[in-house]
């Protein structure tokens, strides 16, 4: 999962994450560290403010990445797309949730289940 836990608005991924942890024992949930390298067939759950329901991505060439003038303009889609230009990641998957509140996390969670579930 991706997001930051100090941001509410970041925060959805992770606590979604979370309520599934003991709804679904055959996934595993980590949140990823940039640091770490990539597993081959990396499934992320990340958040997005451009989204009204819970999508799933499976191609990089669709993720959109800021113009990078430095190495602070680095980012996720980015590295996706570089890694996987150079063959160290194969199918890439992101399962992007809309911003919620929490009122709704858990129907979101029912959803993203859903989408695991046909993985």
């Amino acid at each position: 999962m991706l997001g930051n836990p100090i941001l509410e608005e970041d925060s959805i991924a992770i606590k979604i994450a979370n309520i599934l942890k003991n709804e679904m024992n055959e996934y595993t949930f980590i949140y990823y560290d940039p640091a770490e390298p990539l597993p081959q067939e990396p499934i992320f759950l990340d958040v997005s403010p451009d989204v009204k329901k819970v999508e799933l991505i499976d191609n990089v060439e669709k993720l959109q990445e800021p113009k990078a003038y430095t190495l602070h303009d680095f980012d996720l889609a980015l590295l996706l797309k570089i890694m996987k230009e150079i063959g160290k990641v194969k199918n890439i998957k992101i399962i992007v949730v809309p911003l919620v509140d929490d009122s709704k996390l858990k129907k979101i969670a029912k959803e993203v289940k859903k989408t695991l579930e046909k993985l």
